[in-house]
């Protein structure tokens, strides 16, 4: 069984248990290969949109940390799997950023970027690890899908301060301890 199908499989086992508390089971395909299978919310629970939308961050993040482990150990050049990972990247963004409908990814990755590294745990730094690129480049790419979750951890990483993100993403009812503690009960 190739990875990919693995990660497949692993996750939709992890994800059927958790079906009937939150809603539907639902398949989104990502680049043409990789299936993530997620959760779909009911109309009013938005807090069950959000961990879908964190569930697709945590799983992005994952999936191109594997990308970009057998990148570098490929023969190919440094340069075009560096470009192969930033069109993924894109097109996980675009999927998030059709799913954020109450700005919560936006809210999470600004208030992950207030808490010195030392204060992350492990599954925030996953998340964070998608903004890890910022650091060699000067602009954020405005036609981007990512560009506006790139000025979301510019904002965190600028202010420092968490009330901040949360009045500029207000739109979002829960802090990033409340979304981190249902993605994490979830098993996400």
């Amino acid at each position: 069984m190739n990875s990919k199908a693995f990660m497949v499989f692993f996750f939709a086992v992890a994800l059927f248990g958790m079906v009937q508390s939150f809603g539907t089971l639902t398949t989104v395909a990502f680049d043409g290969a990789l299936t993530i299978p997620l959760l779909a919310a009911s109309a009013g629970t938005g807090l069950g949109t959000a961990i879908a939308v964190l569930g697709v961050l945590k799983l992005g993040a994952a999936a191109l940390l594997l990308l970009s482990s057998q990148g570098a150990r490929s023969n190919r050049a440094q340069r075009s799997a560096g470009d192969e990972i930033e069109e993924k990247k894109d097109g996980l963004f675009a999927l998030i950023r059709s799913m954020d409908t109450l700005e919560c990814g936006k809210n999470l990755v600004c208030e992950l970027e207030t808490k010195g590294e030392e204060a992350l745990e492990q599954d925030e730094a996953l998340i964070l690890s998608l903004f890890s690129d910022r650091k060699f480049k000067k602009q954020v790419n405005p036609a981007s899908a990512k560009a506006e979750y790139d000025l979301a951890a510019e904002l965190g990483l600028a202010s420092r301060n968490q009330v901040i993100c949360r009045q500029r993403y207000a739109s979002c009812p829960y802090t990033s301890d409340e979304m981190m503690g249902a993605l994490r009960n979830s098993h996400l």
